[in-house]
């Protein structure tokens, strides 16, 4: 198995991290990746198409896209959010969540 590069966002002058720092996905399939002072979108054949720029150089730690209609940015000093046109990905899952057992003293 090797992988091959989907996207390659080239460090900025003053980039003190050059790779992603977090990533979601919304329900048309882009890709929105996190870079200090930025964050980049992109569709599932790994073309950018839009970027967004957030609060100077700070590097964000963490993005999702509500179902409010917001994309929510966080970083070691805020909480960002911009509103979107896209909603977020709904990935299925086949997880499940055993029901509680019940502790002996509840039981006569």
């Amino acid at each position: 198995f090797k992988a091959k590069p989907f996207y390659d966002v080239p460090a900025r002058p003053g980039d003190q991290h050059a790779g992603a720092t977090a990533l979601t996905l919304d329900n048309e399939g882009n890709v929105y990746a996190t870079y200090p002072g930025r964050l980049v979108v992109i569709d599932e054949k790994g073309n950018n198409v839009g970027s967004i720029s957030l609060n100077g150089a700070e590097v964000p730690t963490a993005v999702e896209i509500g179902d409010d209609g917001y994309l929510y940015v966080s970083t070691a000093s805020s909480l960002l959010r911009v509103r979107v046109r896209v909603g977020p990905a709904k990935i299925g899952t086949d997880m499940v969540i055993p029901p509680k057992k019940e502790s002996r003293s509840n039981v006569a």
